[in-house]
């Protein structure tokens, strides 16, 4: 295989790995937002229970608060572990791509010597 080649490949590699980490974030993303748009109706639910408690924590006020507070704290935890998944996928991406076009001039460079990247050298012709 020739040098061109493989820097094709690495490109097309580079590319699949940004779309495929990009939609796996936007993904955990988009279920982070929902899980918040949980957490805030469930915690409005439980505030207005509380209220209508009046200060007593017997009936069914209380038990309907209970529930929205069990809501709620399921709803948070779903939330921050989409944000965590998101945030892993993020930095994931950040550090893989650059690292995959690194180890292949790092890898180009051990085997031919030639360090200046592939895109500049069609300019030199010119």
């Amino acid at each position: 295989m020739t040098e061109l080649k493989w820097f094709r490949l690495m490109l097309v590699v580079v590319a699949a790995l940004a779309l495929s980490l990009g939609s796996g974030f936007a993904y955990f993303t988009s279920k982070q937002h929902a899980a918040e748009q949980a957490v805030s109706t469930s915690f409005g639910d439980y505030n207005r229970y509380v209220e209508a408690c009046g200060g007593r924590q017997d009936g069914p006020e209380w038990d309907l608060a209970r529930r929205a507070y069990d809501t709620l704290a399921r709803a948070s935890a779903a939330r921050d572990h989409y944000a965590e998944e998101a945030s892993d996928l993020l930095w994931g991406g950040l550090i893989v791509c650059p690292a995959l076009v690194l180890g292949f001039y790092a890898f180009r460079w051990a085997l031919t010597g030639r360090l200046r990247p592939l895109w500049l050298l069609g300019q030199a012709k010119r």
